[in-house]
């Protein structure tokens, strides 16, 4: 009885867990919705093209918009709103004003499950094409988030987050599982030229697998790259005249594996 009980108090645990990050993650999108309102409030605006309309005109304007296809653009006053006490990000961050040149564009997506690095930079990358500095990258996650990310932004300790560079780590931190890890020259070495396999293909793998190894030197990749072909004339060709660079063994490949399409081809027309 006892164990049932502990059983029963542990799922209402979870439970009330569950119901708090799903309040949290709604309060969360509440507050999406009013940043994007006040993003959409600093651009342009067709109704407001000139002066000169009278107000009755403008009333009629607004009388006939149907209810919720209003403009997005919401009154001065929605920019001085209070502080949020439940936000992760801090007073500072909160109170700091949407550069009037931030035009924001569709943000990547980032629902935890992902490499983290990857939706970084693509994130970086969009921010600042649209005006935005580590400020706005700081504000705008909330709207990239989604899933279980979202939920996890929603849980963290009110007033923790100070600047981009800090939420930047705690993803990295989080969500370091799903990342991506680096290859290093053991695997481009391991990497094998197959019997009666086209070179063609053995270098399309070797390029797949170097662009996962970032930090091994091109020289050693270049070195890999030739001891893993199959003894023959092309093997003994680049380790006689080594290329020095990755465009120069790009370019040796794609010389003989032109002459090994062409021989192919007479073979199975023979």
């Amino acid at each position: 009885m006892e164990a049932e009980r502990d059983r029963l108090r542990a799922e209402q645990a979870a439970t009330q867990r569950t119901i708090q990050a799903s309040q949290q993650a709604e309060e969360i999108r509440q507050q999406m919705a009013i940043i994007q309102a006040e993003i959409q409030s600093m651009q342009p605006s067709t109704d407001h093209q000139t002066n000169a309309t009278p107000p009755s005109q403008s009333n009629q304007h607004l009388a006939a918009t149907p209810v919720g296809m209003h403009s997005m653009a919401i009154p001065p006053a929605a920019h001085q709103r209070g502080l949020d006490p439940r936000s992760p990000l801090s007073e500072g961050l909160q109170s700091t004003p949407w550069p009037p040149t931030y035009k924001p564009l569709l943000l990547p997506r980032f629902n935890g499950k992902t490499d983290p690095r990857q939706f970084i930079m693509s994130f970086e990358a969009a921010v600042a094409s649209a005006g935005g500095n580590d400020n706005v990258l700081a504000k705008s996650f909330v709207i990239a988030a989604e899933g279980d990310a979202l939920a996890w932004y929603s849980m963290l300790k009110p007033c923790t987050v100070y600047s981009w560079e800090n939420l930047r780590d705690k993803i990295m931190a989080n969500f370091k599982g799903f990342s991506s890890e680096s290859l290093t020259s053991s695997d481009l070495f391991s990497n094998k030229h197959l019997k009666g396999e086209p070179p063609r293909d053995y270098f399309q793998r070797f390029l797949h697998l170097r662009a996962k190894a970032p930090d091994v030197p091109d020289e050693v990749a270049i070195e890999a790259a030739i001891k893993g072909l199959r003894i023959g004339p092309f093997a003994s060709h680049l380790a006689r005249k080594k290329p020095t660079t990755m465009a120069k063994l790009h370019e040796e490949f794609e010389k003989y594996c032109r002459s090994d399409n062409d021989l192919r081809r007479r073979i199975d027309e023979a």
